[in-house]
């Protein structure tokens, strides 16, 4: 029986999904952390440690894989009704600029080579680091399986607009954005039409 995070629904893995699901079963933990997706970003100025939280709170709301797991066969997404990233914060502002340096470098080397629980989640951690008053280093890392390059950018750009709102203490305005799961249901529909059966058999002859 599944123990961990309330399920709100599940909807089938789409083929890239499956792929990356197989590989890491393959592959063990070497696989699997071999698809960690890493983003730091440099913060300067006076940072609202309760406004981030809030806003990174409200950006896994936001966006279904953020606080998703697959389900044990690997046939599912599962999207947990709340979840929170793995949040990590340590304040080096005491240290010297090359030790200081040295822990940075020492931390980035050790997130690569964290695997992520893909059953139980969370697929997605924040690690914030105190450089001084006025800079702070961020790293935002998930699993491939639930997102891609181009979706870091969404979320990054997500995160950015949530947490200026915060900082002022306003709600954010962002239009609503497109489901995972209404895009996964559809993909499942595709794979069973007479469309995808036509694209099939014109490229089954073309690579006979």
């Amino acid at each position: 029986p599944f123990d961990g995070p309330e399920i709100e629904k599940a909807v089938p893995l789409i083929e890239p999904q499956a792929e990356i699901w197989a590989s890491c079963q393959i592959g063990s933990d070497d696989a699997n952390r071999s698809y960690n997706e890493s983003v730091s970003l440099v913060l300067t100025g006076s940072l609202d440690y309760k406004a981030m939280e809030q806003s990174l709170a409200e950006i896994v709301s936001r966006h279904e894989t953020l606080r998703s797991g697959l389900s044990a066969d690997g046939r599912q997404l599962c999207i947990f009704k709340t979840s929170f990233p793995e949040y990590n914060y340590e304040d080096l502002s005491g240290l010297s600029s090359n030790e200081r340096d040295n822990r940075i470098s020492a931390f980035l080397s050790q997130n690569a080579q964290i695997s992520f629980d893909l059953i139980n989640g969370p697929l997605f951690r924040v690690n914030l680091f105190k450089l001084g008053d006025r800079q702070h280093h961020l790293t935002l890392t998930t699993h491939h399986i639930i997102c891609d390059g181009w979706s870091m950018g969404i979320v990054m750009k997500d995160l950015g607009t949530i947490y200026s709102a915060y900082k002022k203490n306003e709600r954010p305005n962002l239009d609503e954005p497109p489901s995972f799961a209404d895009y996964a249901l559809q993909h499942r529909d595709f794979l069973h039409s007479a469309e995808y059966r036509t694209i099939e058999s014109y490229w089954l002859e073309q690579f006979k």
